[in-house]
């Protein structure tokens, strides 16, 4: 007896033709929404696509477009003539909807190709204007396999922004995701060193195991022990990372108790048991932030150099928002949009001249308070999106460069050295209180103003409103250099 073997996809479109019902059930149509601004364009793709027998449903607005996402549940989108931006937050937004939904891009810019490279989108595919219609088929086909790398692709966190530098640093992650090299995080808080810590693990071979971070300003000088194995030994969270990867968030503020523990990890790939002369091999990998100089620091000796070593193998700067402007207005259509979609809300563009006012703004914040920003706009469903009109700076305003310092000195209360202080409440020094204070203070600004123009001490002086003299005084006294 002779068997006839069929490919299931002509089946399954031969069955869908003359709306064949089989055993209860239907088999559903495959939707493509075609996106492009151009009448001939999208008429052009339309009948290519129907006469494929996909269903085509043609957009030439992307917030629109966006509106009819979940009614539509479509299978693939083909995007058209748009600008990179607008490319950019089309990808972003589909993603956020469904990773795994595939994209074809017909563009000729190679600003739209390089960015889409840059960030390795497995179910983004490129293809020039001018591609034949048997190849555009091809790569639809190919993208709706459900053994495709876009279908298998797991979720990896979404770092926007087309800036050059950020192009640079989603180059390096996509490098540094298939090593496994230690990796140093610098840059402010709000700028997303977590992000890009994620976004290499979830692109390299480890991304099926454990990703663990720890928040080391939150260690009181002892490695959390939070569980016990089931022999009731207590086990590290060191442990919980084995075969996985390691994200030490602020580690220039651990122990040196930490450090050396985390240097037998780095040196010798083994932790060591509480309480037991025992050490366990572990297989971790270390990917470690920080938000002030960590070579600075290990220069004063606060942090093991050797250490600093060992973990400055690579290296990724998250520059500060204000200096990568120009992403701002893509930041907030990326937030306006994923806001929109988790509160069901229609979605919207944003006047030209509001992305502008919030580009004037220093965010000393960062993306973080961008964000707080926009998803309170959403949420109140006020689309003026206002900002003070005296936070707006110019460039070279003090306020720009000191605010981001001064939001941490309330925290000073806690210090141990204030702490020492009011220890007996029968003989609590408020002189030696405020004494401790005005000199923390000080030498806390004076250091943000030295790290933030280069050490350039002159420039620091202007900022801080002092003589220069002065400065090289303050520097000296409290052995700054």
């Amino acid at each position: 007896m002779k068997y006839l073997i069929l490919n299931w996809d002509i089946l399954k479109k031969a069955l869908h033709k003359v709306g064949l019902k089989t055993g209860g059930w239907q088999l559903q149509p495959t939707n493509v929404i075609i996106l492009d601004p151009h009448q001939m364009t999208r008429d052009y793709l339309r009948l290519l696509v129907s006469d494929w027998d996909y269903i085509p449903f043609c957009f030439d607005h992307e917030t629109i477009c966006l509106d009819n996402l979940s009614p539509l549940n479509p299978d693939l989108f083909i995007l058209g003539a748009l600008t990179d931006g607008g490319v950019s937050r089309m990808i972003h937004a589909i993603r956020l909807s469904d990773h795994r939904k595939p994209v074809i891009v017909m563009t000729d810019q190679p600003a739209v190709v390089d960015l889409i490279s840059a960030n390795g989108f497995a179910s983004v595919k490129v293809l020039p204007e001018s591609t034949p219609p048997n190849r555009i088929r091809s790569t639809l086909n190919d993208l709706l396999n459900p053994q495709s790398p876009a279908q298998l692709a797991g979720p990896v966190p979404q770092i926007v922004g087309n800036n050059y530098r950020m192009i640079q640093i989603k180059k390096m992650i996509l490098q540094l995701s298939r090593s496994n090299e230690t990796v140093l995080l610098n840059g402010q808080t709000g700028t997303g060193k977590e992000l890009a810590a994620l976004a290499i693990h979830s692109r390299s071979s480890r991304t099926s195991r454990p990703f663990v971070k720890i928040d080391c300003s939150a260690l009181n000088g002892n490695i959390p022990f939070p569980s016990s194995t089931q022999e009731g030994r207590p086990k590290s969270l060191f442990d919980g990372a084995d075969t996985g990867t390691l994200f030490l968030e602020e580690i220039g503020t651990i122990s040196s108790d930490l450090q050396n523990e985390l240097l037998l990890m780095v040196d010798e790939g083994v932790i060591s048991r509480p309480g037991s002369r025992t050490k366990k091999k572990v297989d971790v990998r270390i990917l470690a932030s920080c938000s002030t100089d960590l070579n600075r620091l290990s220069e004063r000796g606060h942090f093991r150099k050797d250490l600093f070593f060992r973990l400055n193998v690579f290296t990724i700067d998250m520059p500060p928002l204000r200096d990568r402007s120009d992403d701002i207005p893509l930041l907030m259509d990326f937030f306006t949009d994923k806001y929109c979609l988790e509160t069901g809300r229609s979605h919207y563009d944003i006047l030209p001249e509001n992305k502008s006012r919030f580009k004037s703004y220093s965010w000393p914040g960062n993306v973080a308070e961008l964000e707080t920003q926009v998803k309170q706009a959403v949420m109140r469903d006020n689309h003026v999106w206002h900002i003070d009109a005296t936070l707006i700076q110019t460039p070279d305003s003090k306020f720009e460069y000191l605010k981001a310092a001064l939001e941490d000195i309330e925290v000073f209360a806690e210090l141990p050295e204030v702490k020492h202080y009011i220890k007996d409440i029968n003989n609590i020094s408020l002189k030696d209180i405020c004494r401790e204070f005005v000199l923390r203070t000080e030498k806390k600004l004076m250091l943000f103003a030295l790290e933030h123009t280069s050490w350039n001490r002159k420039k620091a002086a202007k900022i801080l409103n002092i003589s220069y003299k002065s400065l090289l005084n303050k520097i000296k006294a409290y052995h700054l250099t």
